[in-house]
């Protein structure tokens, strides 16, 4: 339901912190970079919980511990999802019930069309960070996300 993106070779680190370019070279070169967002979560809260027709999303979550839900209609006519736990920049959890991926580099994802995402902020007490945007022409109109879609269906959504 999505496509790990390359964030090591893009990032820089110092002792002031992590400075990363969050759109990736291809979709400068090809023009494709449509609706930049820089955003925080703050603790326990919610994200997204939305899906794109048209277009992928590029999710870089860069400083947090962060929930991924993706969901998608698959060809059974049922819906799957998924859950991720990714932590940037702090320690792992040995007791999180869900795979925990740990990079102290950004963490980039290509979410694919037609899948609905929510992303939370799971830490209790740090607010967390990321970036997105959608891969489309910049001349075209930008797609409002689908929210509906998934908040009718209980597997898919993630509540806040």
């Amino acid at each position: 339901m999505f496509r790990p993106l390359d964030y090591q070779s893009t990032s820089f680190f110092s002792s002031a912190g992590v400075l990363t370019n969050p759109v990736q070279a291809e979709h400068i070169v090809s023009k494709q970079l449509n609706g930049l967002h820089v955003a925080t979560i703050l603790p326990g809260a919610t994200r997204g919980n939305h899906l794109h027709a048209r277009h992928s999303e590029v999710l870089v979550m860069v400083h947090g511990k962060f929930l991924l839900r993706v969901a998608a209609l698959q060809n059974d006519g049922q819906w799957a999802a998924e859950d991720y736990l990714f932590e940037i920049g702090l320690p792992a959890d040995p007791f999180s019930p869900v795979n925990s991926i740990v990079s102290s580099a950004p963490i980039g994802l290509q979410l694919l069309p037609d899948v609905c995402h929510a992303l939370r902020n799971v830490d209790s007490q740090s607010t967390a960070f990321f970036a997105s945007y959608t891969i489309a022409p910049m001349d075209e109109q930008r797609e409002e996300p689908n929210r509906d879609v998934c908040r009718a269906q209980p597997i898919a959504f993630l509540k806040p």
